[in-house]
């Protein structure tokens, strides 16, 4: 494995390695450059290397590409959506996207992140569909008297996908979330891992959110669920 390779994998973005003896092991690249190599069965607990400790230890096993996750994910989160029956106008982004390729969709992520700043709200949202009108055109959904940020890049269109996890009760917290799901029965409660986690599900919505906040801070990562094992990731703050 070399540098080169690393630098192409994107933080947070999980990848499989193996040892001078074939051992598999899972990795992630961390926002700071450094590598953090996951205990075998562990998904919070590993060590940490420099780049170039790293290269000289593992050797990069190819796995499934960019394209071909963000499509994997695209699908599951149909999938999960109709069997747990949740936000169904949520269900309906991820079928139109699952008509759009991935080129298309990191084309409409680079339009849109190099559209030039224009302060006046008309002409930005002229100028925005000007830039994507190509993908307007074969997508149309993207655009309805406004364009539809959910199928942007940087938000729910990412398909980021995330195991909830609520520490020393996650087993009996997900049959508990499993079974207000099942009985639209309103649920709400904290847990504190090495995160300030919190579930909430409100059956009048037909909304389900998970969060994990820094420690005795109000910024972290937000999520809407799927079902009572995994969530979507929204935004970060």
């Amino acid at each position: 494995m070399s540098t080169s390779e690393l630098t192409q994998i994107r933080p947070y973005s999980k990848f499989r390695v193996s040892d001078a003896n074939g051992v598999s092991f899972r990795a992630m690249i961390e926002p700071d450059g450094r590598v953090f190599l996951f205990r075998p069965r562990s998904s919070r607990y590993g060590r940490r290397y420099s780049q170039d400790e790293f290269v000289a230890l593992f050797t990069y096993v190819k796995g499934t590409s960019e394209a071909e996750q963000w499509q994997k994910n695209v699908r599951k989160v149909i999938q999960k959506l109709k069997r747990s029956g949740l936000m169904p106008w949520i269900l309906e982004v991820f079928e139109n996207l699952s008509t759009m390729s991935y080129e298309d969709f990191k084309g409409i992520k680079e339009a849109y992140n190099n559209r030039p700043y224009i302060k006046d709200a008309e002409e930005r949202l002229a100028n925005l569909k000007d830039v994507l009108a190509p993908y307007i055109a074969k997508y149309p959904f993207i655009f309805d008297k406004d364009i539809n940020y959910d199928y942007l890049s940087g938000g729910i269109a990412d398909a980021k996908l995330k195991s909830m996890y609520f520490g020393n009760f996650n087993k009996s917290d997900k049959a508990q979330i499993k079974d207000a799901l099942a009985n639209k029965t309103a649920l709400t409660f904290n847990r504190r891992t090495s995160y300030d986690v919190t579930f909430s599900y409100d059956p009048s919505m037909n909304k389900a959110f998970y969060s994990e906040e820094f420690k005795n801070c109000g910024n972290g990562h937000y999520y809407l669920v799927l079902d009572e094992n995994t969530a979507l990731f929204c935004e970060s703050d």
